[in-house]
């Protein structure tokens, strides 16, 4: 499967730039495969409106959709499973930080969050490693969420602005990844 064409299922839209930074590869690299995607009807580029970017077609859906029934053998199922119970264990706690980053304005206590999600990261990146070793995408998250905590202490939109790779950005890919990969929904778990 296309990395690119996994990054706009869980993205929904972006430019070609910020899909260069979410899969570490080189923006020429990112807008070869968009425009090799766009010839095959599965993408296509919004270039006006509030958020411009790239997004699937229905047809792209259905593409990455049919890829997925393919990869879901149930020794995928299994391993995934078990490591998504440890990554689930760490979502309400990440949910409550983020929630609480948004209700404070001192530095002192944004550091503080900072720590905590730095400790929750450190906790389910084992998790994510062993993921990434039935489905290699899943070995790039923890990477991620290091790089954003890292800029967080200077950029503080690192932690959870929707318009940059942030620590709640990419948790929340990777919540979707998993949904995704096992066939589940936000609302079959009740996990907002």
């Amino acid at each position: 499967m296309s990395t690119v064409l996994q990054a706009l299922r869980l993205k929904g839209r972006a430019p070609a730039d910020e899909l260069a930074i979410s899969l570490a590869c080189s923006l020429s690299e990112v807008e070869q495969e968009l425009q090799t995607l766009a010839q095959d009807h599965l993408v296509v580029e919004r270039t006006t409106g509030k958020r411009p970017g790239w997004m699937l077609t229905g047809e792209g859906r259905e593409h990455y959709d049919a890829s997925l029934v393919e990869l879901r053998t149930p020794a995928v199922i299994d391993r995934l499973s078990e490591t998504y119970g440890e990554f689930l264990h760490h979502n309400a706690p990440v949910k409550e930080l983020c929630a609480r980053w948004q209700a404070v304005s001192d530095d002192a206590a944004r550091f503080e969050i900072i720590d905590e999600l730095a400790e929750i990261q450190e906790k389910v990146s084992p998790s994510l490693l062993r993921a990434g070793d039935v489905i290699s995408r899943f070995g790039a998250y923890p990477q991620r969420l290091s790089a954003a905590l890292l800029k967080a202490s200077d950029d503080h939109r690192f932690v959870v602005s929707p318009t940059v790779d942030s620590f709640h950005t990419v948790w929340f890919e990777c919540h979707e990844d998993y949904l995704l990969m096992l066939d589940r929904s936000r609302e079959q778990e009740g996990s907002w």
